[in-house]
């Protein structure tokens, strides 16, 4: 399968806005979903090619910003144990966050999805310590 569109969500946020610029620089395509929609030319600087604006609690905002996305990365703060690396198609295992992991579960139910989990930012220095579920 062919990437074609990668949404970040939290692309606002210092760890998955280094993402948003990874991908970038890589030539894929980024939606950046941030809450506050004063942050979405800081977004656009960093390279995505859109911003989807919305609160990550409502499903019916993560199923907007998952519209015609191939992948999706969900890097939470360092003080949330797992983040979410969702390729959309497959099937999806137990949500590594509460609430959140819960919308985006919600909101890709129309989309048949796979997920890999690994750690934040904060247990990341050695790459031993990336968990895969």
């Amino acid at each position: 399968m062919t990437i074609r569109t990668v949404l970040v969500v939290g692309a606002a946020g210092n760890a998955a806005g280094h993402v948003v610029t990874s991908l970038a620089e890589k030539e894929v395509r980024v939606r950046g979903f941030i809450r506050d929609a004063e942050k979405r030319q800081q977004v656009l600087r960093r390279g995505a090619s859109e911003v989807a604006v919305g609160d990550l609690n409502r499903v019916e905002d993560v199923k907007a910003a998952l519209s015609d996305v191939d992948a999706v990365f969900y890097v939470p703060p360092a003080f949330i144990r797992y983040a979410l690396v969702l390729h959309v198609p497959d099937r999806w295992p137990e949500p590594a966050t509460r609430k959140a992991a819960r919308a985006l579960h919600a909101a890709a139910n129309d989309y048949q999805s796979s997920a890999v989990t690994m750690r934040t930012s904060r247990s990341t220095a050695s790459p031993n310590t990336a968990q895969a579920r």
